[in-house]
């Protein structure tokens, strides 16, 4: 190796090893409630930020509309939903009560999904005895805006073949509210223990599409239906998925 490459990678080396030493610490508040519903009786809400840290954490509060498109969530800034403080410290241990509400009641007849995002704001560098990395605390609530009482989604699954010893799960959603999907599991039937389980968390908008990748044991015949094992809203619930 020439000697030049050898110094060049020895510097490298060397700089990863100072970033990776330099300890990491964060900001830290809770939000609650962590999912906001919004309607024609009740247009806003209020929503507790609580600082949980030990230092006076400073956070922006921004709104935005929500989509799902090419199986990923799209956020675009919006005025149509109103947050109030957008901008505010909240010292140690206290709390502070923020207001989400709706400019005006949005034209639909489905569920309007938005997202509020609270972000902590860099705060000046801490003293030299204590030096770190600094870690800004992000959390993203979903609001939803329903029009009416009766709304509901309506989930239609498939499983197809992507690769080798990898399906694709995918439901579409072709109701007028959300659905808040959990753990996924899937079994044979006649099988009470799952051969595929997966950690999981994601929701699928109404008129949306969503896709699961999962790893695969064995390939399975097509034109054969397996048992989906998941939680719909918190709730449990068992389906027959073709594959195709």
């Amino acid at each position: 190796m020439p000697d030049s490459l050898r110094v060049a990678l020895l510097r490298l080396v060397a700089g990863l090893l100072v970033v990776a030493a330099v300890p990491a610490w964060s900001g830290s508040f809770s939000i609650s409630p962590v999912r906001v519903e919004l309607s024609p009786q009740e247009a806003t809400a209020a929503v507790t930020v609580t600082n949980t840290g030990d230092e006076p954490a400073s956070i922006q509060l921004r709104v935005f509309t929500w989509r799902q498109e090419g199986n990923e969530d799209r956020l675009d800034p919006t005025r149509d939903l109103i947050a109030t403080p957008p901008l505010f410290t909240i010292p140690p241990g206290e709390s502070q009560i923020v207001r989400l509400g709706l400019r005006r009641p949005p034209q639909s007849t489905a569920e309007v999904p938005f997202r509020a995002i609270f972000e902590e704001i860099p705060g000046p560098p801490r003293p030299q005895s204590a030096p770190g990395l600094r870690i800004n605390l992000r959390i993203s609530v979903p609001v939803f805006y329903s029009p009416r009482e009766e709304l509901k989604s309506a989930l239609a699954w498939r499983l197809s073949r992507s690769a080798p010893g990898k399906m694709v799960l995918t439901v579409k959603n072709s109701g007028d509210a959300s659905a808040q999907i959990g753990e996924l599991a899937l079994a044979r039937a006649g099988e009470a223990k799952p051969f595929v389980e997966q950690k999981n968390f994601a929701y699928v908008l109404p008129g949306a599409e969503r896709s699961f990748t999962l790893d695969m044991p064995a390939a399975e015949p097509n034109n054969t239906k397996l048992q989906l094992r998941t939680t719909l809203d918190g709730q449990r619930a068992e389906i027959e998925v073709p594959v195709e």
